[in-house]
C-alpha cells in the first residue's frame, strides 16, 4: 500500500528533479534490490526468517519516512535504496517462513493455494492504493506520501507477530554456506538450474514489458486519467489468477501449466506490437492473468525441489535472475522503443521470451521436468 507510487514522477517533478534524475532515483532501488536479493536470503537462511522479514519492513518503513520528508535528488536516492533493503530482506524470507510453517502443520500441499491468497490480498491492496493515492494527490502532492507511512508501521508491527517455525532436512554449516549453496543447486542440481533460468525471462521480460505499457495507452490515445484505472483492473485480473492457480494447475496439470506461462504472454504482446486500437488494451489484461498465475507455480516448484537449510537463499536467488534479466533487458528494450516505436519494443519482447523459454523447455524435458 505505497499510496504515491501513481503520482511518483509528477511528485519528484515538482520538487524539481528532471526525468533524468527521477531515473536515476529509481535505479537505485533496483540496483539496490538485486545486489542484495542473495545475500538477504543467506542472511535469513543463517539467522532466521522472522529476524530477516522484521529487519525489512524497518527499512521499508524508514524509506516512508525518508521519502516523506526529502526534497533533494540525494534525499530520495537514499529513501530508495532503504526502500531496496527493505524489499530485499523480506524477499525470499517470507515465501521461506510460510513453506517451513506449513510443514510444521503438515499442510505443505497448501503452499500453492497460501501463496496465491498472499498475491491476491497484494493486489487488492494495490488497487485501493493507486485508485485513493490519486486522489489524495488532489489536495497536494506530498499528502500521499505521509499516508504511505502507515502501513509500513503496521507492518513492521505485525512482523514482530511472526513465530520462526521448526526447521526441516539438514542443519546448516555455516563455514563455506553460500559458495556451496550456489554450487551445489546450479552444477550438481540440474533440475534446480534450469528451472530458475526458465522462469527468469518471463519475469524479468514481463516487468520490463509493464513499463511500456503506459507507452502503448498513449500510443492509442486513452487519457491520462484512465491509467491508473486501466493499471488498477490488471492488478484485480493478476490477483484473481493468482488465488485459484492452485485449481488451474490441478486442470492443466504441472506440464501444461509450465508451458502456459510463456504462450500467455507471447499472446498477449503480438497483437499489441500490431494492433494500434484502444479495445487492444484488454490483451493487456491476459499479461496480468499470465502474471498472477505463475507466481504460485513457480515458488511452489521450486520450493519442493530444495531443503529448508536453503530455502530463502534460493527463493532470492530465483527472483535474482528475474530481476538481473530485467536490468540487462530494459537498456535494449527502451532503446528499440526510442528508435523505432513501444510496439516494436514489445514484439522483441516476445520473441526473445519465445525463444529462451523454448530452449529452457526443452532443457527442462532432457532432466525429466516435464
Amino acid at each position: 500500500m505505497v499510496f504515491f507510487v501513481p503520482v511518483l514522477v509528477p511528485f519528484l517533478a515538482g520538487i524539481g528533479l528532471g526525468l533524468k534524475e527521477v531515473l536515476i532515483v529509481e535505479a537505485a532501488f533496483s540496483v539496490t534490490v538485486m545486489l542484495m536479493e542473495v545475500p538477504s536470503g543467506y542472511f535469513a537462511d543463517i539467522y532466521g526468517r522472522r529476524l530477516s522479514m522484521i529487519l525489512g519492513a524497518v527499512f521499508f518503513m524508514l524509506s516512508m519516512v525518508a521519502f516523506s520528508f526529502a526534497d533533494t535528488f540525494t534525499g530520495f536516492f537514499f529513501a530508495e535504496i532503504l526502500g531496496g533493503l527493505g524489499i530485499s530482506f523480506h524477499s525470499g524470507a517470507n515465501e521461506a517462513l510460510l513453506y517451513d510453517s506449513l510443514l510444521v502443520m503438515k499442510e505443505e500441499r497448501r503452499y500453492k493455494k497460501m501463496q496465491g491468497n498472499m498475491f491476491f490480498a497484494e493486489r487488492v491492496a494495490s488497487v485501493f492504493a493507486n485508485m485513493s493515492g490519486g486522489f489524495m494527490a488532489l489536495w497536494f502532492l506530498r499528502f500521499p506520501v505521509y499516508m504511505a507511512v502507515l502501513p509500513a508501521v503496521l507492518w513492521v508491527i505485525f512482523s514482530f507477530t511472526l513465530s520462526e517455525p521448526t526447521r526441516h532436512g539438514p542443519p546448516i554449516v555455516r563455514k563455506g554456506y553460500f559458495r556451496r549453496i550456489f554450487t551445489e543447486s546450479f552444477f550438481g542440481h540440474p533440475r534446480l538450474k534450469w528451472f530458475i533460468l526458465y522462469t527468469a525471462f518471463p519475469s524479468g521480460l514481463a516487468l520490463a514489458v509493464f513499463w511500456m505499457f503506459q507507452g502503448y495507452m498513449e500510443l492509442v490515445g486513452v487519457p491520462i486519467l484512465f491509467f491508473g484505472i486501466v493499471i488498477g483492473v490488471m492488478n484485480v485480473f493478476s490477483a484473481i489468477a493468482a488465488k485459484f492457480a492452485q485449481e488451474i494447475e490441478e486442470w492443466l496439470g504441472l506440464k501444461w501449466s509450465l508451458i502456459s506461462i510463456p504462450l500467455l504472454f507471447c499472446v498477449a504482446w503480438i497483437p499489441l506490437a500490431f494492433i494500434s486500437e484502444q479495445w487492444a488494451i484488454a490483451f493487456i489484461f491476459l499479461s496480468s492473468i499470465a502474471w498472477g498465475f505463475s507466481n504460485p507455480v513457480y515458488g511452489d516448484f521450486v520450493q519442493k525441489l530444495v531443503t529448508s537449510d536453503r530455502r530463502a537463499t534460493i527463493m532470492s536467488t530465483k527472483s535474482l535472475f528475474g530481476r538481473a534479466l530485467f536490468v540487462a533487458a530494459a537498456p535494449f528494450l527502451g532503446l528499440a522503443a526510442d528508435v523505432y516505436d513501444v510496439q516494436t519494443a514489445i514484439l522483441f519482447s516476445a520473441i526473445a521470451l519465445f525463444v529462451a523459454s523454448a530452449f529452457t523447455i526443452f532443457m527442462l524435458r532432457r532432466v525429466k521436468v516435464l
